[in-house]
């Protein structure tokens, strides 16, 4: 338990220093934790590093973070055309040692990876500091109070999802949403930005909602995967995905509402 809040705080600091400053820097971060997220579910396959599926895998996630570099669009339909006509040419190309499974796990693991982190970038570079700051601090709070509803009811009630996540209950699911929508509107308070009290709540529980989803969709992949944790990089708390795994979900969600709130 040391090990982990040490381990948190200092991985906490940091990447709120590097949110505050922004610009370059948030960039090259959130580019790296992709890159290392990319690697973590390559490995969680048992995939070689090297393989035609998985160096596509990772030029596709840098590929999505190049597109405010490079004159270049992914997410343009000639982009995701060409994307798609490269993943179904590898297997032709190395005669089935890359097979078509291989390439259907590059691409969509890729775009899990690139738009969820890129949508956290993007988050931060068109809105602020501070905004970036509320969504964490939601998601966050969605996890603890998840965490202490359920302990305090003692794990009591229906589960949540007792095949993918035994120990998650409906009850731990709603006090987090509750604390999502706290931080939300206690923060809109200090922002003071002109976003009204249904639009607070309806931010407040999509963060809480899809942040939910996105755990268990790592809890599924895991399982199916059977390991314990992503990887092994934050001592005490696992790996990268096991960290971010609600915000690649909720991020591209917070993206999508911000540019219609």
């Amino acid at each position: 338990m040391k090990q982990r809040i040490i381990t948190g705080l200092i991985a906490g600091i940091i990447f709120l220093v590097l949110l505050f400053y922004g610009n370059f820097y948030i960039y090259l971060s959130v580019l790296l934790l992709a890159i290392i997220g990319m690697y973590e579910l390559i490995k969680m396959r048992n995939d070689f590093i090297y393989s035609p599926s998985s160096m596509y895998a990772m030029f596709l996630v840098i590929l999505i973070f190049g597109q405010g570099l490079f004159m270049y669009h992914f997410f343009s339909p000639a982009g995701i055309i060409l994307t798609l006509i490269l993943a179904l040419l590898i297997p032709v190309l190395t005669k089935n040692r890359t097979t078509f499974e291989d390439m259907a796990f590059a691409f969509f693991s890729s775009i899990y990876i690139g738009i969820g982190f890129y949508s956290l970038l993007m988050v931060r570079l068109d809105t602020s500091f501070l905004f970036t700051v509320m969504v964490l601090l939601a998601i966050w709070a969605t996890d603890s109070g998840a965490y202490f509803t359920g302990y305090l009811f003692k794990g009591k009630g229906p589960k949540l999802w007792e095949s993918i996540s035994p120990k998650k209950t409906v009850v731990g699911a709603i006090g987090g949403t509750i604390a999502s929508v706290i931080i939300i509107l206690v923060m809109q308070n200090l922002l003071n930005e002109s976003i009204s009290l249904s639009q607070q709540f309806l931010l407040g529980i999509s963060i809480a909602v899809i942040g939910q989803i996105g755990d268990l969709a790592q809890s599924a992949y895991k399982r199916f995967y059977n390991v314990k944790d992503s990887g092994n990089i934050l001592p005490g708390h696992g790996g990268i995905l096991d960290r971010f795994d609600s915000m690649l979900f909720v991020f591209p969600i917070v993206y999508i509402i911000t540019l219609y709130i």
